[in-house]
């Protein structure tokens, strides 16, 4: 099964209903982490990010999204658990979920055929130097091809920006987040799809797929999974969050 994938604004909560109903759909726990957030905006997008998780497992599973128990592992990778995690069900058993947001944007995956994870980031984000950023945090086969990459120099910082995107969204499927080291993966881009040259040995062994998305808002959008092969769909969670709102 190929897994979903939804972008959505956060600013949608502009709107005081939409924003109410996001509200709760989230757990007791969540709304305390969202309102530890000292900028509104930043409020705002994390309780986007986790309303669109919530409403994207609610369009699979058939479940209402503020019933869905939804907990962190340790190294923080969130999972379906509860009651409602049972074998069949996303993010139970084999399958994996997976949130990113970012000023403007936020994402979420559900997959039901093993790990997933997504990253999201804003494309005017990167430092001004690209092939420094990528000397001092990346691995030494990235750094070396974006230095040798032809090309103007927004182009430049963009690839560097979609190899930081598959390295967060690797790290996230396989449930390290920033505890792993972006100098211990490579990946090499053909297109909207990704290679993986170098990979943690110590790292779960998939047959991984990899792929990344320019958004229209501005935002790289990668995705790293396991399973089928053909790319993913991105699906517009604003669409998605309306919908459930007015039900």
């Amino acid at each position: 099964m190929v897994p979903s994938v939804w972008v959505a604004d956060p600013t949608l909560l502009d709107n005081a209903q939409i924003a109410a109903r996001c509200w709760g759909w989230l757990s007791h726990e969540e709304q305390a982490r969202a309102d530890r957030y000292f900028r509104s905006t930043d409020r705002q997008t994390y309780i986007a990010a986790h309303a669109l998780l919530r409403a994207a497992l609610s369009a699979v599973t058939g479940q209402t999204p503020a019933t869905l128990e939804i907990s962190a592992e340790p190294k923080g990778r969130p999972r379906l658990t509860g009651p409602k995690a049972v074998v069949g069900h996303p993010a139970s058993n084999a399958g994996s979920i997976s949130l990113s947001h970012t000023g403007g944007q936020v994402g979420a995956a559900v997959s039901a055929g093993g790990p997933i994870g997504i990253d999201v980031e804003r494309l005017d984000r990167l430092a001004a130097d690209p092939i420094d950023f990528a000397r001092r945090h990346f691995h030494p086969l990235e750094h070396t091809a974006l230095s040798q990459r032809p090309g103007p120099a927004n182009a430049i910082s963009e690839q560097a920006i979609t190899i930081w995107c598959l390295k967060e969204a690797y790290a996230k499927a396989i449930g390290l987040g920033l505890r792993l080291s972006t100098r211990e993966t490579a990946f090499i881009c053909h297109g909207d799809i990704a290679k993986a040259a170098q990979l943690p040995a110590s790292a779960p062994s998939h047959d991984w797929q990899f792929q990344h998305t320019r958004l229209s808002s501005g935002h790289m959008l990668a995705i790293a999974h396991t399973g089928a092969a053909p790319p993913v769909v991105v699906q517009d969670g604003t669409r998605l969050l309306t919908r459930s709102a007015a039900s």
